[in-house]
């Protein structure tokens, strides 16, 4: 099982826009901060491109919910396989992978800069950061 801890990746969206920018924030040491670390870039498990990198964009697909080891997966369904707490730390696990990613491929995390859909009720409780 995951350990819930303070999340830093509340919600990554499917795109992300490359910019240069003065460093104000060291995205690895504010991993580092907040307990997490970053697992091994996942392996595609079938044929697809993890990442697609275009311009000044980045497009993440096809990350599934890996345990640990990255080789098992968690499966079942929220509420009856697991609680909302524990779905909750898979989806914060599975940002990680995303993150793993986006560090393999741009070498910089400090690169990226977030851009998230807004969404309409009935989701009032995702988050809605404000870029930059």
């Amino acid at each position: 099982m995951i350990a819930r801890r303070p999340s830093l990746l509340l919600a990554l969206g499917p795109s992300l826009r490359l910019r240069a920018a003065p460093r104000m924030v060291h995205t690895e040491a504010k991993i580092a901060e907040l307990g997490l670390k970053l697992p091994p870039m996942p392996v595609p498990l079938a044929s697809y491109v993890p990442i697609l990198r275009t311009g000044n964009m980045v497009f993440l697909s096809g990350h599934v919910p890996f345990k640990e080891d990255m080789k098992t997966l968690h499966q079942g369904k929220v509420g009856v396989d697991y609680t909302t707490e524990e779905a909750a730390a898979i989806a914060e696990w599975i940002g990680l992978e995303l993150t793993s990613t986006l560090k393999a491929e741009l070498g910089d995390l400090d690169k990226v800069f977030l851009t998230l859909p807004h969404p309409t009720p009935p989701y009032p409780t995702l988050p809605h950061p404000t870029a930059p």
